[in-house]
């Protein structure tokens, strides 16, 4: 009977310790900063002619985040461990802003996706893929910190 006793005590605290490992505090700056697209593919970022030149990513200390891709834009979550950022966009307008722009937009989203972990170094997050390579990087959009603040 205290073996039962024992285990059904435990049991709600073992899992509510792996619970919060899955939401581990996360560095500073990495959350609630407003995150612009520096540099995609190992090349610096430009975006194409028709497009906004502002593609970004938030990340809220509530694992959600929102992202503007430079014609849609994504909300979804995150999940942070240690090095590990995983990223799941899960809703995305459907705005047409022409075939340049859309096929880079679904580039971005896919290397958002496809990082495995982070490096934040010099106010820069860079993306990474499971064997080190860096897909894409981001530096804070201080003219969006700005305009966000009340």
């Amino acid at each position: 009977m205290s073996r039962f006793v024992f285990h059904a005590l435990c049991l709600p605290l073992l899992l509510l310790a792996g619970c919060q490992s899955l939401h581990a505090p996360a560095e500073p700056g990495l959350v609630g900063t407003i995150w612009r697209v520096k540099d995609f593919q190992g090349q610096p970022f430009s975006a194409p002619d028709n497009a906004s030149a502002s593609y970004t990513l938030q990340l809220g200390a509530d694992g959600h985040l929102a992202a503007f891709a430079g014609c849609n834009e994504l909300q979804g979550d995150y999940q942070h461990k240690g090095r590990v950022l995983r990223i799941s966009p899960q809703l995305v307008t459907h705005h047409d802003c022409g075939e340049a722009a859309m096929k880079l937009e679904r580039a971005l989203i896919r290397a958002m996706e496809g990082g495995s972990d982070y490096v934040l170094s010099e106010q820069v997050l860079s993306l990474r893929n499971p064997i080190g390579i860096t897909l894409i990087s981001f530096q804070p959009d201080t003219a969006a910190q700005k305009s966000a603040m009340p």
